[in-house]
């Protein structure tokens, strides 16, 4: 068989099988645009199949050709966006935007296509005597220009196959499926058909013959799609970062197309050196294009274009809110700085200054990021920020500065001050606006690439001032609470210093009351000079635990026995006096500060003698259980109730005593005895008296062990 009757059989079939489905479709799904744009692909492809085979007997003009070409590329691209596109009945959607940017963009291609494929063939037919350059016109056949524009149609299609593919649900994947491979089918032929034409010159004729049969198989798919699509239609989501980089590859390949066709004429025209001077040019070209790619400023622009030429809001704001948050939170240094951070990349300021409210509506400059100090005195720029504060929070507006220098009635006269106008570039103040008014006041410096502000920017600046401004409170009060646990932490070693001050004080005074009457007796004297000797040494502790911040413990193993005895005796000058019931033995020992441990148990002596009258009593007991030791401390005072032992007894600085009491006798002891790994409890009636019992595990095996053959004995 002749390649004449090859190509015939080929493309005779392409004439049939679009015939047959373009009748189908005029008759039965017409009632969309996709129907419509489907008829149109059938309609295209036949005269495209009747043209090719008409050139083989009969030659047409390569004008003819060519347009037929580009006609069936874009039928296809027609029927795909109606795809994309959802049909709404007429309801408004600004999500609709997006698709109609689309169909500018494949509308836009379409026109720039069509130029570049008959610019040439008009100025053939209009000038036949030019001679135009072998890129743009071969003697047979497609020129490699044409080649370009029409594997970039195939490109297209693709592209435009793959959205379809991405954004469908597992429904309309089952009714879209056949089309996309129908589509990915012919397109993909197309392209290797094309890349092959390009690189060679020009197109083999078995790829050409079996173009007709391979376009013939996919009509099929095309009738089962259309059966199963009819009237679904498919949401679509443009992504901005999407765009931003499809259009920048595009950018790309366009410089690169622009500067492939300059080398050629630099090679075309310059003789002998021609390949010095293309190479040369190339590689300048080349070098341009990554610095132009390399820069942020060329980016930021480029980003501002697209959002305002293809999208129907200015950002994308799950994008933007997610780069704000994460500004905040990881970014380098305090949150001042961070705030300023990110609110100047919203909106690609250069600096920031923030002034905030340090109370009684005093503002005050927190953080100069970026930006030049202001040209005045600080109380008076306070006075001019918490005037713009107040003005802020009746209107929670965004002043921009030029505008107001431009129409200051917009801004209900309001006067700004001379050295905040004066700052070099000048551009936003926004409000930091929290709870019931204005945090504070942020200035935004102009940056080179910054633009006109829409309600869009200052909806998106009031959202961000007020995410700064709670981040900014919460600064604050990490600041004020840093302070006052600072403070806290002195005055909790004030008050132990204080409280055993008044316990030395009181030794001392009862040296001073007695010595009247005890001065000739030697014992008294002995007594007395243990006492201050004792005071002395408690007092020397203090003072050192005063310069090192914090209390000292001298840990070895103490005796309980011991510690219990010495608390005793030494509570013994005060009614009712406590006496000693039961002694745990003297081995019964603990790793601990044998000061105070007896300082615990005459905290709680104090407080049974100070809740029992003269004429009742106090005992010390003490048990073994379960590996501990259990010391009880019983009176028969006036008690306390449920809800006092629960809400009030241990809790620090809380005294019945008035002006007294420290509040941290009992806590203190319950504080050490858990630090021992011991507990304390307390169990009490109003009027019945009171039992402390502390449980303390036991030091060594020696307790257990003697504990153990006493009981046995």
């Amino acid at each position: 068989m002749s390649i004449s009757e090859m190509t015939a059989a080929s493309y005779g079939t392409v004439i049939l099988g679009y015939s047959v489905l373009g009748i189908l479709t005029l008759l039965s799904y017409l009632k969309n645009r996709s129907g419509k744009a489907l008829l149109a692909l059938c309609l295209t492809s036949t005269l495209w199949a009747i043209a090719i085979l008409s050139d083989r007997y009969y030659p047409l003009p390569n004008a003819a050709l060519l347009l037929l070409e580009w006609a069936r590329f874009q039928c296809w691209i027609l029927l795909l966006c109606q795809i994309l596109t959802p049909e709404r009945d007429n309801q408004a959607d600004p999500g609709d935007a997006n698709v109609s940017r689309l169909q500018r963009v494949c509308l836009l291609w379409a026109v720039i296509s069509l130029l570049a494929l008959m610019g040439p063939q008009v100025a053939i037919h209009a000038w036949p005597s030019l001679e135009l350059p072998p890129l743009l016109h071969y003697p047979a056949g497609y020129s490699k220009f044409e080649f370009v524009i029409f594997l970039l149609s195939s490109i297209s299609v693709l592209l435009l196959t793959e959205q379809i593919i991405r954004h469908s649900n597992t429904t309309q994947l089952w009714a879209l499926k056949l089309l996309c491979i129908a589509a990915g089918a012919a397109m993909c032929f197309d392209f290797v058909l094309f890349s092959d034409g390009l690189m060679f010159g020009q197109m083999a004729s078995e790829f050409w013959i079996a173009r007709g049969f391979i376009n013939c198989m996919v009509i099929p798919l095309l009738g089962v799609a259309a059966a199963r699509y009819r009237n679904m239609q498919l949401e679509i989501h443009v992504s901005r970062q999407v765009i931003f980089h499809s259009a920048t590859f595009l950018a790309a390949g366009a410089y690169l197309l622009a500067m492939s066709g300059a080398g050629y004429y630099v090679l075309y025209l310059s003789g002998s050196w021609g390949n010095l001077l293309q190479i040369t040019f190339l590689f300048a070209a080349f070098l341009l294009m990554a610095m132009l790619l390399m820069s942020h400023k060329l980016r930021a622009l480029s980003r501002v274009w697209l959002s305002k030429h293809f999208f129907s809001y200015k950002y994308d704001y799950r994008e933007k809110w997610q780069e704000f948050t994460a500004e905040l939170a990881i970014s380098e240094g305090e949150i001042p700085a961070r705030s300023c951070a990110a609110m100047c990349k919203l909106v690609h300021a250069s600096g920031a200054i923030v002034w905030v409210d340090a109370g009684n509506g005093h503002y005050q400059l927190l953080e100069n990021w970026h930006a030049p100090m202001p040209l005045i005195d600080r109380e008076s720029m306070n006075t001019d920020i918490g005037r713009i504060a107040d003005f802020m929070t009746e209107t929670e507006w965004v002043i921009d500065l030029d505008e107001y220098l431009s129409q200051p009635d917009q801004y209900d006269n309001l006067t700004l001050p001379g050295w905040l106008l004066d700052i070099p570039k000048a551009w936003l103040l926004v409000p930091l606006l929290y709870q019931q008014g204005a945090l504070g006041v942020m200035f935004l410096k102009r940056s080179d690439i910054s633009s006109g502000i829409n309600w869009e920017d200052r909806d998106l600046l009031k959202a961000g001032g007020r995410q700064a401004a709670i981040m900014l409170a919460q600064y604050q009060s990490e600041q004020l609470l840093s302070e006052a646990r600072q403070f806290e932490a002195y005055h909790r070693l004030s008050t132990y210093v204080m409280h055993d001050l008044k316990n030395i004080l009181a030794q001392l005074t009862l040296v001073v009351t007695n010595s009247a009457k005890h001065k000739h007796n030697p014992e008294f004297i002995d007594d007395a000079l243990y006492t201050i000797q004792n005071s002395v040494d408690r007092m020397t502790r203090l003072l050192q635990q005063m310069k090192s911040g914090q209390r000292e413990m001298q840990r070895k193993q103490v005796s309980i026995r011991d510690a219990i005895v010495a608390a005793v005796e030494s509570r013994q000058h005060i009614a009712p006096k406590p006496a000693c019931q039961q002694l745990p033995p003297e081995d019964s020992t603990i790793e601990t500060d044998f000061d105070q441990l007896v300082n615990i148990f005459c905290h709680l002596l104090q407080n049974a003698q100070e809740a029992t009258p003269a004429e009742g009593s106090i005992s010390v007991a003490s048990d073994y259980t379960d590996g501990s030791i259990v010391i009880t401390i019983t009176d028969t005072g006036c008690g306390m109730t449920e809800e006092f032992i629960k809400h009030r007894l241990f809790k620090p600085f809380d005294s019945t005593k008035g002006l007294t009491g420290m509040g941290i006798g009992v806590y203190e002891s319950r504080q050490y005895v858990q630090s021992l790994g011991g507990h304390l409890d307390v169990t009490s009636s109003p009027g019945q008296g009171s039992c402390f019992t502390i449980s303390i595990p036991a030091g060594n095996k020696d307790t257990e062990q003697g504990q153990a053959s006493r009981s046995i004995a």
